[in-house]
């Protein structure tokens, strides 16, 4: 497994890349927009967004979810292994 961050709009997404027998899966997770929260909420009663995509390599799945990020997200950074 390998995880990169992402600079998406004004957030870092977290990236989680598998592999199975056949193909690659890359998953972006972020928070979600919203509204401000208010006393009565708790911090972590958000769920993350997610969004997958597959490719036969690695490097390919990535550059997927990364052309799927500039058309959701305005700026896109670049990939950044932890």
């Amino acid at each position: 497994m390998s995880y990169y961050e992402l600079k998406i709009g004004n957030q870092t997404g977290l990236v989680q890349v598998t592999q199975d027998l056949v193909s690659h899966t890359a998953t972006l997770y972020w928070m979600p927009r919203r509204l401000p929260l208010r006393a009565t909420e708790e911090i972590n009663s958000t769920p993350l967004a997610q969004h997958q995509t597959y490719g036969p390599s690695e490097a390919q799945t990535l550059d997927l979810l990364r052309a799927w990020a500039v058309e959701n997200f305005e700026p896109v950074g670049d990939f950044v292994q932890i």
